[in-house]
């Protein structure tokens, strides 16, 4: 029985969810922008060098001076090695015929050579 006791509270605590409102507590792990802002329910706070559980509106149950959600605006576009991260960034769109991820300039133009370039969103993916 003690044996079976152990194994339960020892299951509890890897939870990846808190107890008081059911938001992830895998965002405290992450130790970089780019990980942390892969993560609907993850906001990076860049002066506090801390990933927390938040979204758009900012973070949840933490308070910082500034924050990341979906894009990491100091990362360069070739940071991001997939469409779904590159395009999330509206200074980055995504080449399809080399896998890369390019800046753009004002206009949305590539910095680069590509003929099929996606900005804002992946082909054959919606909802990204």
């Amino acid at each position: 029985l003690l044996v079976c006791l152990v194994v339960v509270v020892s299951g509890l605590r890897n939870e990846t969810v808190s107890t008081d409102n059911k938001i992830p507590t895998a965002c405290t792990s992450i130790t970089n922008c780019g990980k942390c802002v892969m993560f609907q329910d993850c906001v990076w706070c860049g002066e506090e060098t801390a990933c927390v559980a938040g979204n758009a509106d900012g973070p949840i149950d933490s308070e910082c001076n500034s924050y990341e959600h979906q894009f990491c605006s100091d990362e360069p576009c070739n940071f991001y090695a997939a469409c779904a991260t590159c395009t999330r960034s509206p200074w980055c769109g995504w080449c399809v015929e080399s896998n890369e991820c390019l800046s753009v300039d004002l206009r949305g133009t590539p910095n680069g050579e590509c003929e099929f370039f996606t900005q804002g969103h992946c082909p054959g993916v919606i909802g990204i």
